[in-house]
């Protein structure tokens, strides 16, 4: 409530200033006003165009509103744009896990997880997908890729345990 006053009472002050608009919309999307958010994300898109945050804001809002095909073609756009951020791939891997498509959604988190700013904790997400489908060896990979990134190596070798040819993969004993 006190960023949307500020934000709010910036823009009276200059409604030019993309990065306020963007803010707000961010509020509008906590409060779940979500056809108020993408006003505000479009008009700050008009502001600053192709801005990683205010086209995270609007594909999140499409997203809430229902209109997957205009979220997806921005994460999309997103995640060929900006290689390093690991959120726009993220999001696409979530949508298609929504709508049941399981090799869209195992490719884009596989995209996440190799990403540089992705948290382990993707990485425990591919892992898991991977024992799914009986893949022993990527999920072994997947698991070394979040200890890389700073997993509790506590938490891998007990999700790895769970699984004995993973755990043996791992070089964890029973």
């Amino acid at each position: 409530d006190v960023a949307k006053s500020y934000a709010q009472k910036a823009l009276a002050l200059n409604a030019t200033y993309a990065d306020t608009w963007v803010m707000l919309a961010w509020c509008y999307i906590e409060e779940r006003k979500y056809d108020s958010a993408l006003e505000c994300a479009k008009i700050a898109d008009g502001l600053n165009p192709y801005n990683t945050l205010i086209r995270n804001a609007m594909a999140l809002s499409y997203s809430y509103l229902h209109n997957t095909e205009a979220a997806i073609r921005i994460w999309r756009d997103l995640a060929d744009r900006d290689t390093s951020a690991y959120d726009a791939p993220y999001n696409l891997a979530r949508v298609y896990l929504l709508n049941g498509d399981l090799v869209q959604y195992e490719h884009y988190l596989s995209v996440a997880a190799r990403r540089s700013d992705a948290p382990s904790d993707l990485s425990i997400e591919l892992a898991k997908c991977s024992l799914r489908k009986g893949d022993i060896r990527s999920a072994a990979v997947a698991c070394r890729q979040a200890l890389a990134k700073g997993a509790d190596s506590v938490q891998v070798a007990a999700f790895a345990q769970t699984n004995p040819q993973l755990a043996q993969l791992l070089g964890l004993r029973r």
